[in-house]
């Protein structure tokens, strides 16, 4: 299941799930203040969602990371992330997704405030 709605409306959409016991829940929600100059919760990582829509950038897959603390849904994780064409890597437990927020507000800098547009995205690279 694929929870990616704006954040306002985050806990009225998880409340009207139900019971989620059993179930892997992907949670794409980024608390964005509504001026988009930080985050809500958290500190102070996202990509548009026309990346989601289309991540083809020629021959090349850019990175989603992903969190988790539940070892055995992550193997489903994975497979779906990298059927939306991302290269998926997973970036540890939960408690460290407050490091992936500002990596979203990185994104929303450089496509807003440095005008580079909303069709970039980040890629890892490895030796």
């Amino acid at each position: 299941m694929l929870l990616a709605t704006p954040w306002p409306a985050t806990t009225a959409a998880v409340e009207g799930l139900g019971d989620l016991a059993g179930k892997v829940l992907i949670d794409a929600t980024n608390p964005l203040l509504r001026d988009l100059s930080g985050v809500e919760y958290g500190t102070t990582t996202t990509v548009g969602f026309n990346i989601m829509a289309n991540p083809a950038f020629g021959g090349d897959r850019p990175v989603m990371f992903y969190r988790g603390d539940d070892d055995a849904a992550k193997p489903t994780v994975r497979p779906l992330v990298e059927q939306l064409g991302f290269e998926a890597v997973d970036a540890g437990p939960l408690s460290q997704a407050h490091l992936l927020e500002p990596f979203a507000l990185l994104w929303i800098s450089l496509a807003y405030a440095q005008r580079q547009g909303r069709e970039i995205g980040f890629k890892l690279l490895r030796r």
